[in-house]
């Protein structure tokens, strides 16, 4: 029996350092899986009540992907995803955020002038607004301004923004290796396998936009009145990305349902 040992050979191999983004206060809560009900304050209680997430995960990569010349590719098992997370400021939200402002406020100011401010800057009664944040891993860098993003009602009306205001995205590149594995002769005891390596990326997105609406439509109708139900679309290049839907009267009640 011939037991000639395998021969193997190598090519240099370069060693890529991935980059590790640190995300702060710009990542989406993500509150029902972070943070216990009974550790929140009243405040984020409500905010948790009127805020709904999409989420998108798609996991790439963990097998050996085989081709037609007999080479393997090794690639590292990755997640890629997308939260969006939007909170309607709906008339409590706005009372409840107002009346913990003046109560941690240290200018002095009176209350009421406090909250004159608060209602000039956001233009209330005539607009609200819904405060959206977005996390992404993906294999290109992921922005909230490019988006088409707009509202669609029970009545299957469409509006958009009256205004939008984004922050400066923040995004990180990442570096992962695919190892392929190409066999020479594998019946043979002249078999040798050549490793080389080929650098893929990830990015590391997070992005704040705030989007004000007009609250009465042109016929008059109060968009957050009674039996009112709002989806918030996402379209990326004609196709939709992505929906949020709040069912105001079900929220009122205290319902919880997501």
């Amino acid at each position: 029996m011939n037991t000639r040992p395998v021969l193997k050979r190598a090519r240099a191999v370069v060693a890529l350092v991935g980059l590790i983004a640190v995300f702060g206060g710009c990542t989406p809560q993500t509150r029902a899986a972070r943070v216990p009900e009974q550790d929140l304050t009243p405040f984020e209680q409500l905010v948790r009540q009127w805020t709904r997430e999409y989420q998108f995960r798609r996991t790439t990569g963990g097998s050996d992907l085989v081709s037609s010349q007999g080479a393997i590719v090794e690639r590292p098992t990755h997640e890629e995803h997308l939260i969006l997370e939007a909170t309607l400021f709906s008339d409590t939200l706005v009372a409840a955020d107002i009346a913990r402002i003046c109560e941690y406020d240290s200018s002095g100011s009176r209350c009421d002038s406090i909250a004159i401010a608060y209602k000039a800057r956001h233009q209330i009664p005539e607009q609200f607004r819904i405060e959206l944040a977005a996390l992404a891993n993906l294999s290109a860098p992921f922005r909230l301004e490019p988006l088409t993003i707009y509202l669609t009602d029970e009545d299957g009306i469409d509006y958009e923004p009256r205004r939008k205001v984004f922050s400066t995205p923040v995004t990180a590149q990442r570096t992962y290796l695919d190892r392929e594995v190409t066999r020479y002769d594998p019946y043979t005891s002249w078999e040798y396998q050549v490793y080389q390596y080929t650098a893929g990326y990830e990015f590391q997105s997070t992005g704040r936009a705030t989007l004000y609406f007009d609250r009465v439509n042109i016929i008059g109708k109060d968009l957050l009145g009674p039996g009112a139900k709002l989806t918030l679309k996402f379209r990326q290049n004609r196709t939709e990305l992505g929906k949020i839907t709040w069912d105001l009267d079900a929220i009122r009640a205290g319902s919880t349902a997501r």
